[in-house]
């Protein structure tokens, strides 16, 4: 009997989310304080881009059977599509944290990835056919108050005329962290929502 790819196409993705996952942590060890080992670090990294990898041919194997086992084709294309623009976030995600480790407090970051290893939590479960996850809603952490309370100063002293260059770089600085962040969470929960769609379709 054939082996259509939709039957197995739910496990690649299973491996990618745990490989990402596991690559989100180490990445981001530098800003919560579990700081990896160089080489824990390339090992998460390469299981990472190698899980993409699979999860890409996968969904290109499943192109090449009939339309009528092609079941919730669009939904993986989506997923996959998601869960490549995910690491490519966490990558620069790595970079950050070469530049500005010792600079930010890891107590900033501790609660968005706490946030995040959720909504892996919770991608997982769905994967493992249970659908009981619903998305992790965006709120407020304490990196958001301290790029209001820079904003605010830094809006200040542009009023007052102060060149104050110091508060402009690290304004700078910790607003792309925490945009790359907020990045990440964003398309976890695209991500809940289309395996979600998933598990309803199959």
């Amino acid at each position: 009997m054939p082996s259509w790819q939709y039957t197995s196409i739910k496990e690649v993705a299973l491996i990618a989310i745990e490989a990402n996952k596991a690559y989100f942590t180490s990445a981001t060890g530098h800003f919560t304080g579990n700081i990896p080992t160089e080489l824990d670090y390339k090992i998460a990294r390469k299981n990472a881009f190698v899980a993409l990898s699979n999860l890409s041919e996968a969904l290109q194997r499943m192109l090449s059977d009939p339309k009528s086992r092609q079941h919730a084709l669009k939904d993986y294309h989506q997923f996959a599509v998601a869960h490549h623009t995910l690491t490519s976030y966490i990558a620069s995600i790595t970079y950050y944290a070469g530049q500005f480790t010792n600079k930010f407090e890891g107590a900033d970051f501790i609660p968005i990835a706490t946030t995040i290893n959720r909504q892996f939590d919770q991608l997982l479960i769905l994967a493992n056919d249970n659908d009981t996850a619903d998305p992790v809603e965006i709120r407020s952490f304490p990196f958001n108050k301290r790029v209001e309370k820079l904003l605010t100063q830094r809006k200040k002293q542009i009023t007052e005329g102060i060149n104050d260059s110091e508060t402009r770089k690290t304004l700078s600085e910790l607003k792309s962290i925490t945009d790359q962040f907020m990045l990440i969470h964003a398309v976890l929960n695209d991500e809940i929502k289309i395996f979600k769609k998933i598990n309803e379709t199959i």
